[in-house]
């Protein structure tokens, strides 16, 4: 090391670098799973594929919520939420799905959200 040189901070065991969760006092429930989406791109990218999958292999409905299970079950890696998939989550993901792929609108099972029943 050169006397110009800063001395590097070098971070102990147990010192990993904190990632805010999405669980900020204040937030929506949108807000929340944006925070989430950012954090974790992989868990929409699996439930995508696995929707297009069984659309390909004829299903007639998709619960995306089921595919989050399974995801679960595969132990899917996820950061910055208590939660591995959140129950919450499903219902964006299935809106996600829909505004991408428009085909599946009549295949993917959904409900009525408190903002969809305030809108319409």
């Amino acid at each position: 090391m050169t006397t110009t040189d800063a001395p590097v901070e070098q971070l102990g065991l147990f010192d990993a670098p904190i990632v805010q969760p999405p669980m900020i006092r204040g937030a929506t429930l949108a807000e929340r799973f944006e925070a989430f989406h950012r954090l974790n791109p992989h868990v929409y990218a699996a439930i995508e594929r696995q929707a297009l999958r069984l659309v390909a292999q004829g299903q007639k409905r998709i619960g995306v919520k089921a595919i989050a299970e399974d995801l679960r079950r595969g132990r899917v890696a996820t950061t910055g939420d208590d939660w591995r998939i959140n129950n919450s989550w499903p219902a964006f993901y299935a809106r996600m799905l829909i505004a991408k792929h428009p085909q599946l609108a009549g295949v993917i099972e959904m409900r009525r959200s408190l903002a969809d029943a305030a809108v319409g």
